[in-house]
């Protein structure tokens, strides 16, 4: 796997970790809902394994969101500072 595929991978989970924090979900509903264990759902986080775009699809339709959204979520305008000097 190339680097540029590890690095998308784990943003990735990193952004599906945030939403699910936002929103106040336990990793125990996220897996549950996605019909995965802890364990699948955990490695998704952390960006172990590749969520498939069915789930991707399941998570955007439980956040109410389109994949895009959750791909690019970090870069979201809330992320940057708006403080400026």
């Amino acid at each position: 796997m190339s680097p540029e595929a590890k690095a998308y991978r784990k943003q990735l989970g990193k952004n599906i970790r945030s939403l699910r924090a936002l929103y106040g979900h336990t990793q125990k509903v996220m897996a549950a809902h996605l019909q995965m264990s802890i364990a699948n759902y955990s490695n998704i986080e952390n960006g172990y394994i590749n969520i498939d775009t069915f789930k991707l699809n399941q998570l955007a339709v439980f956040f109410s969101m389109k994949e895009t959204d959750i791909i690019h979520f970090h870069k979201h305008p809330i992320f940057e500072s708006s403080i400026t000097k």
